[in-house]
C-alpha cells in the first residue's frame, strides 16, 4: 500500500495528460497529493458503510428480540400461598446468599468502538473526557453525519471508517502532533496487553470478539505508524510549539518498540516510503552528532543523553546500515601530513565526538590550553590538590570514573550493535577501528607532537571499547584463543604494521629503536654480542649481522586475504593497549611526574630559604607561581590517576594480558610440539620472529603497571599467573626470539615484583620495596617445574647481556636491570629446587664465568662511585655545616653552587649505595656454596676476586675510612657495618682456598697485613662476626701473610725475567701462555680470559676473539718452567 505517492489514475489526471508539469513535484505538491488519495479512499469507503449499516441494522433488529427474550426468561414466576409448615427445632445455619449474576457483555462492535477511542485518546462523551482521552463534539458530529446516523443513534467507531479521519483531526489540531502519536502508539500496546489478559475474553466462545479487538487494535496502530512517517518527513504542518523527534530521543520520551513497529510498517509492500523515513533519519543522525559535538563533556550533567539516543537508534539495524553507509562514517582521509589527517578525521568522523569524552585537561604542561580534552574537569573536581587528603581525592576521583564507566558501557553498546548489524556494517566498525589506530601510530614516540594523535581519554575509551568486545575471547579459554591467526600481523589488512619493531624477524638489529645511532662504539660492542651469541647458539652469524637496509627483512609466508572476527578484534585491542594505557601511563611516568617532581624541588628550596634568611621581592614572586604551577600540575596528575588507577580497568587488562600469553605460548611458541619447551628450537619460528614487539610489551607493561599501581589485583587473578610466569621464562630465557634486551629485562622485573621475598638475614637490611605476597605466591613458584629448571639460567644469561645494548644509556640501563636479577637470586637462594638450578648452571663454566665476571664489574664500580661520592659529601658537609671561614668568605652563586652539587651526590650515593649492597650481598651468598665458589677460584677469577675485596677492606678499615662519615647516613642507604660484615663472610667463604690466599696476598695494590689485623680488632669490637667467623677469617689473615712472604721469596729467587716470558699486558711471569689467532701475540692464559670475559675482542687489532680460539704454546711453556726451575735451584744453592 502506497501512503506517501499517488499514482496517475488516484491522484490528479491532468498531470499525467500535460507534458510540462514538471516529473519533480514540491512538497506542497506530494502533500496534496497525499491527502486527495486519502480523500479518494474515503470515498471509496461510503459503498461498503452502505452495506455495513444495512447488516448493522438487521443484527441490531436480531439482537433487541434476544435481549427481550432473555429479560422475559429471567422474571420470577407468581407463587401460590400454602400453610406453613410446622415450625422445626431452631438450628443455627447461614441462610443461602442468591447469586450474582453478571452483567451482559457488550455487544462486540462496542468493544471495538470503545477500544478504538482509547487507542486515539477519543472520548465519546463529555462524561468520558480525561487527561487521557479528549472530548470533541464537532469531529464526532461529523463522523456521525459521513456514517448517516442521527443524533439519537449511538456512533459505534471502526477502524476502516473512522481512524483515519480522527487521526488527521488530531494532527492537525494538536500543538504537539509527535507526541499525540507516541502516546497514541503507547495506549495501543496497553490495549492489546488488556485484550490478551482478559478473562473475560480467554474463553473459546469469545475467539471471535478477541480477534476482532485485535484487529482493531493493529489497525489503528498502522495508521498511527503511517502518519508517523507522514509527520515526521513533513506531509503535515508541524507546529511551532512541538519539539523535533530528536528532542523526544533525547529526552527518552519515544515509547519502546516505536521505531521498530515504524520500520517494519513502511517496509510492508516494498513501500516507496521507506526511502522518506531513511532521509528522516539519516538527517537526525546527523543532527545528534552535532548535539554530542556540543555537549559531550563531564562537566554537563546531561552528557549521557546522546549516548542513549544513538544507542537507542543503533538498536535496528535498519539505521546500523544507514549509519555506516554513510560517507562520514569511515572517512577518505585527503590529508597529506598526519596533523591534517587527524584534523579531517576528527572533524568528518561520524563516531569520533562520542569517544572524545574525557576526564583528562590534556598535555602538554607547558600548554596547558592549546590542546585541551576537559579543562574544566581538573580545576573543578580537585580544587586547591594541595589541600585535598586522600579520602577526598578518592572520592572524587571514583565520581568521575563512575561517570566514565557508563558512557564506556553504553560506547560498547554501540559499537556492539554496529558489529552485529550485518556483514557491511561489521566491516564499517572494524575499519573505522584500524583507521583510528592508524592514525594515532605515533602516540608510541617518545615526545609526539599533540597536533598529530588524538587526545589520551580519546584513545583509552577506544581501548576500553575493545577490551569489553575481547571478554568473551578472553573468557572463552583455549577454544577461543586458538581461533586467533598469528598471521594478521603481515598484512596490512586492517592495521598498518610498516614501521612496527618484530621481535626477530629484522636482520638489521643496528637499526633498532634503542640503539644509538651516533654511537659507534656502542654498535660494534652491539654486533660482536650477536656474533658470539650466534657462536654459541649454532648457527650462521650472517643472521645477526648488521645490514646496510633501512627496512626490516619480514619473513615472507602465505598471508590470508581475510580474518575471523576473533583475530581482528584480538589484535586490534593489542593495539589500542598499545596505543592507549601504555603510552599513557609512559607520559604520565616521564612528563608529569617528572614535572612534579622538579617543581617540587624548587617550591621547597625556595620555602626553605624564605624560613631561613628571607626572599627578595622577586624570589617571593617566583615562589608564588612555582605553587601555582605545581597545584596545576597536580591536578593533571590526579586527572591521571582516574584512569591508570580505576581497579576495573587493571583488572580487565591483566586479564586481556594473561590470555595474550597464553596464545603465544600455545599457539606460537609451543609449535613443532616437544618433550621440553625449552630451549626453544632454532632457527626461529618466521610466524613468531614477525610478531611485532607490542605483542609481548603488553604482557609485561601492563603487568608492571598494575603490581605498582594496586598489588592487590594480581592477587585477585593470581589463578592466571602460572601461563605468566611460564611465559616470562621462556621469553627471557630466548634471546634469539625477542632480540630486545629490555623487553626480556621487563618480564624478569614483574617476576621480581612478585616473587616471594626472602626473610632478611640482618636487621640492618632495607626492604626492597617489594609488595610482601601471600603464600599462594610461594606456592606458585614452589611448584612451577619450568621456573624451577629455567628461570636461574635465563638470569644469568640476560644478566650478560644486557652489558651489550647499543643504547646510549646502556651503561646505566644495565644497572637497574641487574638490581632485579640479583634481588631474585637472593629470594631463590633458599628454595632447594631452584638452588639446585644454579648449581647446575654453575657446572657450564663457560657461561657462568660470564655472569660471575660482570658481577665483580658492577661491584667494583658501584662501590668504588658510592665511597668516592660518600667523601664529597662528607667535605662539602663539613664546609656548610661548620659554617667555616672559607664558607663565610663564598659568594652567594658560589654557596648555591655548592649546594646544588651537594644535593646531585645525594642522589647519586643513595642509588649507587642501594645496587652496591645488593651486588655485594649477591656475592656474599654465591661464594657460601661450594659447586658455585668453583667458578670464583679460576685462575682468571680468584685475582679479581681477592682484588676487590682488598680495596673495599681498605676504603673501609684503611686510613681513609673516616672520610666516609656523613650526617644522617640512612638518607643515602649508607650502611658501612653491614656492608664490612658481608665482606669479611665472603672472605670466610674461602678460608681453606690456597689460591684465594695467594691471590689475596698477590694484590700490590690493596694488600697489607696490618690491615686485616685493624679489620679483625672493628669485628671483635662492632660484633661484626661471630666466633667462629672471627677465628676462620684469622686464619685467612696468617694464610694470606704467609703466602705473602713466599711470594716475596720467589720473585727474589727468579730475579729478572726474560720479555719472551712476560705477559705483554700485565708485565708478570706467563705460567699458561697461548697465542691470539686474530693478531699472534702470546699472552697468558689467564689475563686474556679475563679480558674475554668483558668482550670477546683481540684487544690488540679488536677483532672477534672467544676462549676456545686460543692457541696453546707448548713449547714456550715448556721453556718457561724450565726457566722457573733452573732459577729456583740456583737460589736454594746459593742460601745452603
Amino acid at each position: 500500500m502506497n501512503w506517501f505517492r499517488s499514482t496517475p489514475d488516484q491522484g490528479n489526471p491532468d498531470n499525467s495528460q500535460d507534458p510540462d508539469v514538471n516529473t519533480t513535484p514540491d512538497a506542497n505538491e506530494l502533500r496534496r497529493r497525499r491527502l486527495a488519495k486519502l480523500e479518494a479512499e474515503q470515498a471509496a469507503e461510503k459503498q461498503r458503510r452502505k452495506e455495513f449499516e444495512e447488516r448493522k441494522a438487521k443484527w441490531e433488529a436480531e439482537q433487541r428480540a434476544k435481549n427481550a427474550a432473555t429479560a422475559a426468561a429471567l422474571q420470577p414466576k407468581p407463587v401460590q400461598p400454602v400453610a406453613p409448615p410446622p415450625k422445626p427445632k431452631p438450628e443455627p445455619q447461614d441462610e443461602p446468599k442468591p447469586k450474582r449474576i453478571a452483567p451482559a457483555l457488550p455487544t462486540c462492535e462496542e468493544m471495538v468502538s470503545r477500544t478504538i477511542a482509547k487507542c486515539l485518546g477519543l472520548a465519546m462523551t463529555s462524561e468520558q473526557a480525561s487527561s487521557d482521552a479528549k472530548y470533541l463534539p464537532d469531529l464526532l458530529d461529523q463522523l456521525r453525519l459521513d456514517s448517516g446516523l442521527t443524533d439519537a443513534q449511538v456512533l459505534l467507531l471502526s477502524v476502516d471508517m473512522h481512524a483515519d479521519d480522527v487521526l488527521i483531526n488530531r494532527i492537525n489540531s494538536e500543538p504537539k502532533q509527535l507526541q499525540y502519536l507516541f502516546q497514541s502508539f503507547s495506549r495501543c500496546g496497553h490495549q492489546m496487553s488488556d485484550i490478551h489478559s482478559s478473562r473475560r475474553l480467554s474463553s473459546e466462545e469469545q475467539s471471535h470478539t478477541r480477534n476482532q479487538l485485535v484487529e482493531a487494535v493493529s489497525g489503528v496502530e498502522k495508521r498511527i505508524l503511517t502518519y508517523s512517517g507522514m509527520v515526521l518527513s513533513g506531509s503535515f504542518m508541524q507546529s511551532e510549539n512541538d519539539m523535533s523527534f530528536l528532542d523526544y530521543l533525547l529526552s527518552e520520551s519515544i515509547p519502546p518498540g516505536f521505531i521498530r513497529s515504524l520500520f517494519l510498517r513502511y517496509s510492508e509492500d516494498d513501500s516507496p516510503g521507506m526511502e522518506d523515513l531513511e532521509a528522516v533519519f539519516v538527517s537526525m543522525l546527523h543532527s545528534l552528532r552535532t548535539e554530542a559535538v556540543v555537549s559531550l563533556s563531564l562537566s554537563s550533567s546531561g552528557f549521557l543523553k546522546p549516548y542513549k539516543a544513538l544507542a537507542t537508534l543503533l538498536k535496528h539495524k535498519e539505521i546500523c546500515k544507514m549509519l555506516t553507509a554513510d560517507p562520514s562514517f569511515v572517512p577518505q582521509l585527503s590529508g597529506s601530513s598526519p596533523q591534517s589527517k587527524l584534523r579531517e578525521f576528527s572533524t568528518v568522523s561520524y563516531l569520533y565526538p562520542f569517544f572524545k569524552i574525557s576526564a583528562l585537561p590534556g598535555l602538554p604542561l607547558h600548554l596547558p590550553t592549546q590542546f585541551p580534552e576537559d579543562p574544566t574537569i581538573a580545576t573543578s573536581m580537585f580544587p586547591n590538590p594541595s589541600m585535598l587528603d586522600r579520602a577526598e581525592a578518592e572520592g572524587a576521583m571514583y565520581s568521575l570514573r563512575s561517570s566514565l564507566s557508563v558512557a564506556r558501557t553504553v560506547l560498547h553498546q554501540i559499537c556492539l550493535s554496529l558489529l552485529k548489524a550485518g556483514p557491511d556494517s561489521k566491516k564499517a566498525m572494524l575499519a573505522w577501528l584500524g583507521t583510528v589506530c592508524n592514525i594515532n601510530r605515533k602516540r608510541t614516540a617518545m615526545n609526539p607532537d599533540p597536533r598529530e594523535i588524538s587526545g589520551d581519554g580519546f584513545m583509552l575509551n577506544i581501548m576500553h571499547v575493545l577490551l569489553k568486545l575481547c571478554d568473551p575471547i578472553v573468557g572463552g579459554g583455549w577454544k577461543m584463543l586458538e581461533k586467533i591467526d598469528p598471521l594478521y600481523t603481515q598484512s596490512t589488512y586492517r592495521i598498518d604494521y610498516t614501521d612496527e619493531t618484530r621481535l626477530a624477524a629484522d636482520t638489521n638489529m643496528l637499526k633498532r629503536w634503542w640503539v644509538d645511532q651516533r654511537n659507534e662504539n656502542a654498535q660494534e660492542s652491539l654486533t660482536r654480542q650477536l656474533e658470539v651469541t650466534a657462536r654459541e647458539a649454532g648457527i650462521a652469524s650472517t643472521s645477526l649481522e648488521a645490514s646496510s637496509s633501512d627496512q626490516q627483512d619480514v619473513v615472507s609466508v602465505s598471508v590470508p586475504s581475510s580474518f575471523n572476527f576473533v583475530t581482528e578484534c584480538f589484535f586490534l585491542a593489542l593495539r589500542a593497549i598499545e596505543l592507549g594505557f601504555i603510552s599513557v601511563a609512559n607520559r604520565h611516568d616521564e612528563t608529569i611526574m617528572r614535572t612534579l617532581r622538579q617543581m617540587k624541588e624548587v617550591v621547597d628550596d625556595l620555602e626553605a630559604t624564605k624560613e631561613n634568611g628571607g626572599l627578595e621581592p622577586v624570589e617571593e614572586s617566583r615562589l608564588v607561581i612555582m605553587r601555582r604551577r605545581y597545584d596545576s600540575c597536580l591536578q593533571i596528575k590526579l586527572c591521571y590517576d582516574v584512569y591508570l588507577r580505576d581497579p576495573e580497568c587493571l583488572a580487565a587488562l591483566v586479564r586481556f594480558a594473561a590470555a595474550d600469553a597464553e596464545w603465544l605460548m600455545k599457539k606460537v611458541l609451543s609449535k613443532p610440539e616437544r618433550d621440553s619447551l625449552l630451549p626453544l628450537p632454532l632457527p626461529v619460528d618466521p610466524v613468531f620472529a614477525s610478531l611485532p614487539e607490542h605483542t609481548v610489551e603488553t604482557v609485561t607493561s601492563v603487568l608492571l603497571q598494575t603490581i605498582h599501581t594496586d598489588p592487590r589485583i594480581i592477587d585477585e587473578n593470581s589463578g592466571y599467573l602460572d601461563e605468566i610466569v611460564g611465559f616470562c621464562v621462556v621469553g627471557a630465557a630466548s634471546p634469539l626470539h625477542i632480540k630486545n634486551p629490555y623487553l626480556r629485562a621487563k618480564l624478569i622485573e614483574f617476576l621480581w615484583a612478585i616473587f616471594p621475598t626472602s626473610p632478611p638475614l640482618d636487621s640492618e637490611e632495607d626492604d626492597d620495596g617489594r609488595y610482601r605476597r601471600n603464600p599462594a605466591m610461594e606456592a606458585l613458584f614452589a611448584g612451577h617445574k619450568l621456573s624451577r629448571e629455567f628461570l636461574p639460567g635465563a638470569m644469568f644469561r640476560l644478566y650478560v647481556d644486557v652489558e651489550h645494548t647499543g643504547s646510549h644509556n646502556q651503561f646505566y640501563d644495565k644497572f637497574s636491570i641487574r638490581y632485579h636479577i640479583g634481588s631474585i637470586l637472593e629470594s631463590l637462594w633458599y628454595m632447594p629446587d631452584y638452588r639446585k638450578s644454579v648449581q647446575n648452571e654453575a657446572r657450564d663454566e663457560t657461561r657462568f664465568l660470564r655472569f660471575v665476571n660482570m658481577v665483580l664489574n658492577d661491584g667494583n664500580h658501584l662501590l668504588d662511585s658510592t665511597l668516592d661520592d660518600l667523601e664529597q659529601i662528607h667535605s662539602l658537609q663539613s664546609l656548610i655545616e661548620g659554617n667555616s671561614p672559607e664558607w663565610q668568605s663564598l659568594s652567594n652563586e658560589e654557596k648555591k653552587e655548592k649546594k646544588d652539587h651537594l644535593h646531585k651526590l645525594e642522589g647519586s650515593a643513595k642509588g649507587y649505595n642501594q645496587l652496591g649492597n645488593n651486588n655485594v650481598k649477591l656475592l656474599c651468598l654465591l661464594t657460601d656454596d661450594a659447586v658455585v665458589r668453583r667458578i670464583f677460584l679460576r685462575p682468571e677469577m680468584v685475582s679479581r676476586v681477592a682484588e676487590m675485596l682488598n680495596y673495599l677492606l681498605d676504603r673501609l678499615c684503611g686510613k681513609r675510612c673516616s672520610d666516609l662519615k656523613v650526617l644522617d647516613p640512612d638518607k643515602y642507604k649508607w650502611k658501612p657495618r653491614l656492608l664490612l660484615r658481608r665482606i669479611m663472610q665472603t672472605y670466610v667463604h674461602f678460608i681453606g682456598e690456597e689460591s684465594f690466599a695467594v691471590a689475596v696476598a698477590r694484590d700490590g695494590r690493596s694488600y697489607n697485613a696490618d690491615l686485616f689485623a685493624k679489620a679483625i680488632r672493628i669485628a671483635k669490637r662492632k660484633a661484626l662476626l661471630t666466633a667462629p667467623e672471627v677465628q676462620k677469617f684469622e686464619e685467612l689473615a696468617d694464610a694470606a701473610a704467609k703466602a705473602y712472604e713466599e711470594d716475596n721469596r720467589e720473585e727474589e729467587d727468579l730475579g729478572e725475567v726474560p720479555d719472551e716470558f712476560q705477559d705483554p699486558v700485565m708485565s708478570t711471569l706467563m705460567r699458561d701462555p697461548v697465542r691470539l689467532p686474530t693478531s699472534g701475540v702470546v699472552m697468558e692464559r689467564s689475563v686474556i680470559s679475563r679480558i674475554l670475559l668483558s668482550d670477546k675482542f683481540d684487544p690488540f687489532n679488536r677483532k672477534l676473539l672467544t676462549e676456545d680460539m686460543l692457541i696453546e704454546e707448548v713449547e714456550l711453556k715448556r721453556k718457561i718452567q724450565d726457566f722457573i726451575k733452573e732459577r729456583r735451584n740456583a737460589a736454594r744453592e746459593g742460601r745452603s
